[in-house]
């Protein structure tokens, strides 16, 4: 599935806890902090939206799907 910048934003605002599977198939789970490109490009020099669960950040291009754990 595509995830659009909303959609990270949402899921953080929830602030319910989360599973996010990569597309190498590792899977992060807790609560999570949405990033957008802007902020990223201008900290890390990374031109993309991003989520950080605890405390691994997850870029768009990285993630598979991401779902509620309750």
């Amino acid at each position: 599935m595509k995830y659009t910048l909303r959609d990270l934003f949402d899921f953080m605002e929830s602030g319910r806890p989360v599973k996010v599977t990569c597309t190498d198939g590792k899977v992060f789970q807790g609560r999570c902090w949405a990033y957008s490109r802007v902020q990223n490009m201008e900290e890390d020099g990374i031109d993309e939206d991003s989520l950080e669960v605890e405390s691994t950040m997850l870029y768009l291009s990285d993630i598979s799907v991401i779902e509620y754990m309750d």
